[in-house]
């Protein structure tokens, strides 16, 4: 779920709270990467912001940009990206991911999405796409 509280480390010399700068931006939905080891914060709309562990993080970063590269598809089948890439994109704690795994990452995803205004959609044949 989104808190509305500050991210730490994202000050000026000053102290003055700034916005972080943004690894990626789609729509309202800002993602920002802290480490590859801490993942990152998913911002929406400048407010809301969602903490998200590494695979969580590298997860919407990919259908993120997706969805930018697809920008020019219709919008019925713009951002899918299919399960068999996700399993082998994404860096997993196992070495050997399957279906089950990234179902898991999904439905884990979605709970942490709750109330933000993003959602992460499912098509057979299709796979998994970020609606922001």
């Amino acid at each position: 779920m989104g808190s509305s509280g500050d991210t730490p480390g994202f000050q000026d010399a000053a102290g003055d709270k700034t916005a972080p700068p943004a690894s990626l931006t789609v729509g309202s939905l800002a993602l920002v990467r802290h480490t590859v080891a801490t993942g990152g914060v998913m911002i929406v709309g400048g407010r809301s912001r969602v903490r998200l562990t590494p695979v969580q993080f590298a997860l919407l970063e990919l259908l993120a940009r997706q969805m930018t590269e697809d920008e020019d598809n219709h919008e019925s089948v713009r951002g899918f990206v299919p399960s068999s890439i996700l399993i082998c994109s994404l860096p997993w704690d196992t070495a050997h991911p399957d279906l089950s795994h990234l179902k898991q990452l999904v439905r884990r995803v979605r709970r942490r999405l709750v109330g933000s205004g993003v959602e992460l959609q499912s098509w057979c044949g299709l796979g998994y796409r970020l609606v922001v």
